[in-house]
C-alpha cells in the first residue's frame, strides 16, 4: 500500500515537519490534515487545508511544490510510487470528483469525473466512480487497467502485476497478471477484506477475508484455505499481510 494518512500523533509528526521546511507562512498546523510518504525516498510531507489548498515540505518539496499550489478544491491525496524506484508521485481528489496529479505524462486524467474514492499502485491510478464502475491509467504491461467493465466496486487492491476489485455482493473482480493464478480468487464469495502480498521468488498472492473467518489464499495449484473461524480485528491482519 503507497497511501499514508498520519493524523493520530499530532505532536509527534509536527516534530518531524519542523526538522525540514516550515508551512508555517502558508498555513497553520492545526488547520492541515498531514500524509507523509512513508514509502518513497526522499520523504515528502503534505498538507492539506480546510479550504482544499496543498502545501509541501521535506526532502523533494521543490519537485512537488510548485504544481500543489496550483490545486484548489482538493478533498483528499495519495501517495503513489514508481516501478523499479524509490520516487513517488501526488494524486489528489477534487469535490468536484475531478483527480490531478504530479505526473501529466504517465497518467491521462484529464476526463475524469464523478470519481468517489483512488487506490494507487506502482506507476498506476484507479478511480472508483459514484456508481460503481472502475476507471484506471498508468502502466497496463499485463492488463492491470482493464478494468472498464467492472461495476459495484466498493474497494480497490492494486498489486504489483494485477489489481483487485472488491464488490458490494463480496464477489472480487481481478485484472491484470494470472501468473500466480490470481485470477482464481473471482470465484470467492462473502469476502470483506483483500491483502496482496509476494513471495521470496516474487509470487504474487491474494488473501481474501470472508464474513465467516476464513482466510482464503491464492496459488499457482489454486485456491485454498489458510485459517477458519480468524476472529483477530481486520486491521492486525493487514500488519501482517500488508
Amino acid at each position: 500500500m503507497f497511501e499514508y494518512t498520519v493524523k493520530e500523533d499530532k505532536a509527534k509528526i509536527d516534530s518531524i515537519i519542523r526538522q525540514y521546511l516550515t508551512f508555517a507562512d502558508e498555513a497553520s498546523l492545526e488547520d492541515l490534515s498531514i500524509f507523509v510518504s512513508l514509502d518513497t525516498t526522499p520523504l515528502t510531507i503534505l498538507g492539506l487545508s480546510s479550504q482544499g489548498t496543498v502545501v509541501a515540505t521535506g526532502d523533494e518539496a521543490l519537485t512537488f511544490a510548485p504544481q500543489l499550489r496550483q490545486w484548489t478544491n482538493i478533498r483528499e491525496l495519495y501517495f503513489g510510487k514508481y516501478s523499479g524506484a524509490r520516487r513517488g508521485f501526488v494524486v489528489g481528489l477534487r469535490e468536484d470528483g475531478t483527480v490531478v496529479s504530479t505526473d501529466q505524462n504517465l497518467f491521462r486524467l484529464g476526463d475524469w469525473g464523478n470519481i468517489e474514492r483512488i487506490a494507487t499502485g506502482e506507476d498506476l491510478i484507479i478511480g472508483i466512480l459514484s456508481d460503481g464502475r472502475v476507471r484506471a491509467t498508468g502502466n497496463n504491461d499485463y492488463g492491470q487497467c482493464n478494468v472498464a467493465s467492472w461495476t459495484d466496486v466498493v474497494r480497490i487492491y492494486p498489486g504489483k502485476t494485477c489489481v483487485v476489485g472488491l464488490r458490494a455482493d463480496g464477489t472480487l473482480l481481478v485484472s491484470g497478471r494470472n501468473h500466480y493464478n490470481q485470477h482464481e480468487a473471482e470465484e470467492w464469495t462473502d469476502i470483506r477484506e483483500v491483502y496482496i502480498t509476494y513471495g521470496v521468488s516474487g509470487a504474487e498472492y491474494i488473501y481474501g477475508l470472508r464474513g465467516d473467518g476464513t482466510l482464503l489464499r491464492t496459488d499457482p495449484g489454486g485456491s485454498r484455505v489458510i485459517l477458519t473461524d480468524l476472529l483477530v480485528p481486520t486491521t492486525c491482519i493487514s500488519r501482517v499481510f500488508g
